[in-house]
């Protein structure tokens, strides 16, 4: 009676590892085409390529735009444009 009943279509001893075995494999996969996706789009380069070149403005230039847009010396510390000015101080006879 013990034989009849233990048939190999009964038998669950390898299903936990193939399980497990095709888990692995949907999770690589799923993982391989978000990064390959991601990269493609540049998402992470944006992350930190925008708010560095805010950064760099501040520590380059001392202003909080991105060092040399907008100026036509693209590069140069603000002090070098032409709005900048001083006052004549000293009399005139």
């Amino acid at each position: 009676m013990k034989n009849e009943m233990s048939s190999p279509l009964r038998n669950q001893s390898g299903q936990l590892v193939i399980e497990a075995v095709l888990l692995i494999v949907v999770m690589v996969g799923a993982a391989l085409f978000l990064t390959s996706k991601l990269r493609e789009m540049e998402y992470i380069q944006g992350l930190t390529s925008k708010p560095w070149s805010m950064l760099s403005g501040m520590i380059e230039c001392g202003a909080w735009k991105p060092c040399g847009k907008g100026s036509p010396a693209a590069g140069l510390h603000p002090s070098t444009s032409n709005r900048v000015s001083s006052l004549d101080t000293r009399q005139r006879l």
